[in-house]
């Protein structure tokens, strides 16, 4: 033992751990040599496991401190009660146990710890030499149980006992260090429960004393630096000090490089520096903090595996800079990963847990934040259930009361504006009525919670009308401008809110005095947002409309005029979020139409402007992109078409070309923006892949900067300010690099008429535009300036009336009936007056346009659902449409564009790659019966002709990935099966084997199609405007549609063959035999997919030839070349 004793000596006065080995190894072999009844046994048996302990601090292996244990409760055995060194025996064993407890989270080790070190202080009274270690020790173990099982009479014992200990150990006692940290950290998780901020003082003050205690090599150093760094970071947090922040991270700093790879604190100090970045990211808006602190939470969780008892706040810590790093740089893939890590830490934390409200309440932020991001309902109701189940458990008291009452608000405000229930906006009201009640005057959260009481209150007031809701809202937000003096970083927030509500208040029955009020309160509030804050566009618009309202009780020309120059301000305003400029470009439009404005151009060009920027920044991907543009702010919501209205201004004042132009960049904006970016930058990633990654980054960081520069800090403002210029800097310079690429020049920007011009060289494109204030058609020929036609009789509600006229004619039944063919005839009659006569007379009278020549028709709004390929005054030696001209139609020109492109290029010299997809459905109601013909047909054409390759698939067979990966190989593609229209047009589908295979507009779309040519979508409604319960696919988003067959078209194939309606089944072999036998009347080679709309005119031609009913043959049209 001897020999041992020496080596310890030695390792305690130079740290050499072959010396910490040599003693071990000693000490056991003493061990060995010692009968059980050797005097000397005990004492080995305790310095064994002292020295195993020390040991596992230094190396972190478990077997270390298991063997520890083991020797201790050996030694216990030696000690009977009354044994004079029983109690200290017990406090060493309570000791490692919770050692234990702590890296393995066995919740039986804390048992025996607190049972050990109570037996263990009954053996200490008064005046005994190891109370004061006992009472340290069991006070520690007391809070840990805390932490566990959320008992508070643990904290207040722990407390308590931590206390006495500290009397025990005044200024110049060895152990004073251990006793100052283990009571401040102690204080700081009452201040987590109470909030009383004496005790963070506190906290700190005995930190810092035991800090001072400690030399730069003492082992306990780095625990007291990562406890003091953990408690300057709370206080920084409540009271925004920025030294607390610093000397929080320098301490976490100095902390974790004293903790090396393998040690057992490791992860703690990783989690603690990485959360201290968090909070600084937060602070200044740099970067490298956030990135740095997201390297230690990976790290940190790596080293906690699943089992670790402490993964849930590594998981938490990940998953809140994730977020932070989120709302820094709008990546989605962030926000995910970071519901899924606080998920899994919500699994981990029992309800008991004191950590549970704090993760449920970080889950519920990032829920709120992906549905605000994505528009996903589901997010917002998991967030709204898991807040309110949470909030019985936080009495009045607790501190995380108030972050969930908030929470749960704001929540239910934001599901109000999706649903309009009231009874959730007076839930928002009675949860942030209750949170002010909690937030004393001159509590820093007051102001917050004032706010967010007085924007719920507006609403309802918006919403009801009764006056109370005004006042109060008015009320709280004079209140909460009260605590922000001149100069206040938070000044301008609040300022704008009173400056709304008492604008608002003029509405009601507040009178002009409010509204001077508002607009001065807006006027102040304009002066602290210059020129390059983020937020100045919102106020500009607030200030704009302030200015209307107060023109509309004064009649003061010089309001009206200010208030349209402050909506033009706010709309063109490039350092401000898309969101608020487009909001801004609304309420220019609607002032300068409804007061004659001469900017109302310049405004239509605006808004289209900002939404081809929103469209392309707002989402990377289709699906994503398509969900998004459904929840945000679009155009045609606020009561304003910017696919119609701003081509009608045109019109009106005589401007063809920019009607066409304006026309084709508002109309469809989903199918248009997603042919735009998606092919452009495609096609650019081809030419340059460093300019388009180049671009997209900038892009991002663009709304990025308008988006995290909102905070009204003053030192966070200047850095967003001048980050803002330098990437919107870039970002011009990048768009304008991209415009000098051959065939980019219109990169995001208007498509001049001369090169939509183009896409009318095999025959005149005729665009109908029918709006609220006028409508008309306008033809685009090749080499001639455009013609426009108007269209009185073809208003609004007429085209409305002639849609919903056809729905019962085409959905209920097989109409085999000479009433109902009377009843189709008169209807295309109706049509054909109204909109297609006036049109055909110009294009046979002016355009001289010769019989059977080809046409394209680009239909606006309900418009889309009408046949106006089939109309015709249909009175005996009268023609109709059918016997004069060829109709095809297209979405938008730029599609027509784009198939034309690779014209040259397309004419099979071989022979066409064609894939026929047949699914008859399931057997019994709505089965096709005759898809097995069909696809004979096909098979005997094909033969016949000498096309080599033809892939067949049908049956069990068909399913999704099969017929995706055929796709991409086909130019031509037939479909016999089901076609499925939704509301949502990228979920319409075809059906295939089963339903949850089905195949989607979106799946082929994100396919890619790099050979398309032909598409025959020999199914029903595949180019319906309306869905198969006769709901317009329109009011999904007005004048867009986006069936199957446009879709289609979208997605690669330059032609092809679809029906308006449900299909008889018996007219698909006749289709396909007279459809193929003209495509392939000189053989497979050298077919062209531009003879499909003539090839469709001879299958039609048949069909009528066989007598069919016409509701049968008037359902076929063609879109494309």
């Amino acid at each position: 033992m001897e020999a041992a004793l020496v080596s310890w000596d030695h390792y305690e006065s130079s740290y050499n751990l072959e010396d910490m080995l040599l003693s071990i190894t000693n000490y056991k072999a003493a061990l060995a040599l010692c009968p059980l009844s050797h005097p000397d046994r005990l004492l080995i048996l305790n310095n064994l496991g002292l020295v195993l302990s020390i040991r596992f601090e230094k190396a972190g292996a478990l077997a270390d401190l298991d063997q520890c244990i083991e020797y201790l409760q050996v030694a216990i055995l030696l000690l009977p009660p009354g044994h004079p060194q029983r109690s200290s025996s017990l406090n060493n064993l309570g000791v490692v146990l919770r050692e234990r407890y702590e890296q393995t989270g066995k919740a039986s080790d804390l048992d025996e710890c607190i049972a050990s070190h109570q037996e263990g202080l009954e053996l200490c009274p008064i005046g005994h030499i190891d109370r004061s270690a006992s009472l340290n020790n069991f006070g520690v173990a007391l809070r840990m149980r805390f932490e566990h099982r959320g008992d508070p009479a643990d904290l207040t014992t722990s407390v308590t006992y931590l206390e006495e200990a500290l009397l025990l150990r005044p200024i110049g006692h060895p152990d004073r260090f251990d006793t100052l940290n283990n009571l401040g950290v102690t204080l700081g998780r009452r201040f987590d429960q109470g909030g009383n901020m004496a005790d963070l003082d506190m906290d700190i003050s005995h930190l810092l004393e035991s800090l001072a205690l400690l030399s730069t090599l003492h082992t306990d150093r780095p625990k007291a630096l990562s406890n003091l760094g953990a408690a300057l970071l709370t206080r920084y947090r409540k009271r925004g000090q920025l030294v607390d922040l610093e000397q929080c991270i320098a301490y976490h700093r100095e902390a974790l490089q004293l903790f090396p790879s393998g040690h057992p604190y490791r992860s703690t100090s990783l989690h603690n520096l990485g959360t201290a970045l968090d909070s600084r990211c937060q602070q200044s808006g740099n970067l490298r903090d956030l990135e740095e602190a997201i390297t230690y939470h990976r790290e940190a969780l790596l080293l906690r595996p699943i089992g670790h008892p402490n993964r849930p706040s590594a998981l938490n810590g990940l998953g809140c800079a994730l977020l932070i790093r989120f709302l820094q740089t709008g990546q989605i893939g962030d926000l995910d990963e970071c519901i899924t890590l606080h998920d899994e830490a919500l699994r981990l934390h029992p309800l008991q847990h004191a950590s549970h409200l704090e993760t449920l309440n970080n889950l519920g932020v990032a829920l709120q934040a992906r549905f605000r991001q994505s528009g996903e309902i589901d997010d917002l109701e998991l967030c709204i259930k898991l807040t309110r189940e949470s909030l019985p458990l936080c009495p009045t008291s607790h501190p995380d009361r108030l972050p969930l009452l908030n929470n749960l608000g704001t929540a239910l405000q934001d599901r109000f504006e999706q649903t309009n229930q009231i009874k959730d906006l007076n839930e928002c009201i009675d949860l942030h009525n209750e949170a002010l009640l909690l937030r004393s005057i001159g509590d820093s959260g007051r102001s917050k919670t004032l706010t967010n009481l007085a924007v719920a209150l507006l609403s309802r007031y918006t919403e009801r009308g009764k006056p109370l809701d005004l006042e109060q809202c008015i009320h709280h937000h004079r209140e909460a401008l009260l605590v922000f003096p001149i100069g206040h970083p938070s000044r301008a927030t609040s300022l704008h809110n009173l400056g709304m509500a008492l604008c608002t208040a003029v509405r009601g029955k507040g009178d002009a005095v409010d509204l001077d009020e508002g607009v001065n309160r807006l006027h102040e509030t304009l002066l602290l947002r210059p020129t390059g804050h983020a937020n100045r566009s919102r106020t500009l618009n607030a200030l704009g409309i302030a200015c209307i309202s107060r023109f509309r009780k004064t009649g003061s020309p010089t309001d009206l005029d200010e208030g349209i120059l402050y909506l033009k301000e706010s709309s063109l305003h490039t350092a401000s979020p898309l969101s608020d400029r487009l909001l801004a470009a609304e309420n220019w439009i609607s002032t300068a139409h409804e007061h004659g404005s001469t900017s109302l151009g310049e405004a239509y060009a605006c808004s289209l402007d900002l939404w081809d920027r929103s469209m392309l920044l707002t989402a990377s991907k289709i699906g994503d992109k398509h969900k998004r543009m459904a929840h945000h702010l679009f155009p045609w919501e606020k009561g304003h078409d910017l696919t119609t209205d701003p081509a009608s201004y045109a019109i009106g004042r005589g401007q063809l070309e920019t009607a066409v132009e304006m026309l084709e960049r508002g109309k469809a904006v989903l199918l248009t923006q997603l042919g735009k970016c998606r092919t452009a930058m495609e096609d650019l990633e081809v030419i340059d892949k460093e300019l388009a990654d180049r671009f997209r980054g900038l892009s991002a960081a663009v709304e990025r900067d308008t988006l995290s520069g909102q905070s009204e800090d003053h030192a966070q403002d200047v850095l967003a300010s001048v980050r803002r210029q330098h990437h919107a800097s870039d970002w011009e310079r990048t768009v304008e690099e991209i415009r000098q690429v051959e065939g980019f020049d219109s990169f995001l920007r208007a498509t001049p008429f001369a090169n939509l011009q183009k896409a009318a060289e095999r025959g005149p494109i005729i665009l109908i535009n029918i709006s609220r204030y006028r409508s008309d058609a306008v033809i685009v020929q090749e080499r001639a300036e455009p013609l426009s036609i108007p269209l009185p009789d073809a208003t609004i509600s007429d085209v409305v009336v002639l849609s919903a006229t056809l729905i019962p004619l085409t959905t209920t039944g097989r109409h085999e009936g000479q009433m109902m063919e009377m009843a189709l005839q008169d209807l295309l009659r109706q049509i054909w007056d109204k909109i297609v006569g006036p049109i055909v007379s110009h294009l046979e009278n002016t355009l001289h346009l010769p019989n059977g020549s080809r046409i394209w028709w680009i239909p606006t709004g309900a418009a889309w659902s009408l046949p106006l390929h089939a109309s015709g005054p249909y009175k005996s030696g009268q023609r109709n449409l059918p016997d004069r001209f060829i109709s095809s139609y297209a979405p938008n020109v730029s599609s027509l564009l784009r198939s034309r492109k690779f014209l040259p290029l397309m004419k099979e010299t071989s022979g066409p790659r064609m894939l026929v997809v047949a699914h008859p459905g399931s057997e019994g109601v709505n089965q096709l019966l005759h898809v097995q013909d069909e696809v004979a047909v096909i098979r005997e054409v094909a033969t016949k002709a000498k096309v080599v390759e033809v892939a067949i698939i049908e049956g069990a067979e068909c399913g999704k990935e099969a017929v995706l990966t055929c796709l991409k190989d086909a130019t031509w593609a037939h479909f016999a099966c089901h076609g499925i229209p939704r509301v949502d047009p990228f979920a319409s589908h075809f059906l295939l084997e089963t339903s949850d295979t089905s195949l989607t507009l979106l799946d082929i779309i994100k396919n890619g199609l790099p050979q398309a040519q032909l598409a025959v979508l020999s199914s029903c409604h595949s180019a319906a405007a309306y869905n198969v319960k006769g709901s317009t696919l329109n009011n999904w988003r007005p004048n867009e549609v986006i069936n199957l067959a446009a879709g289609v078209l979208f997605a690669g194939f330059r032609s092809v063959v679809g029906t308006m309606w449900a299909m008889d089944d018996r007219d698909g072999p006749v289709i396909a035999q007279e459809f193929y036998k003209y495509m392939f009347r000189n053989g497979a080679q050298g077919v062209d997919c531009t003879d499909a709309a003539k090839a469709l005119v001879m299958a039609v031609r048949e069909l009528r030839r066989r007598d069919v009913p016409m509701q049968r043959w008037i359902n076929l049209v063609h879109y494309g070349i």
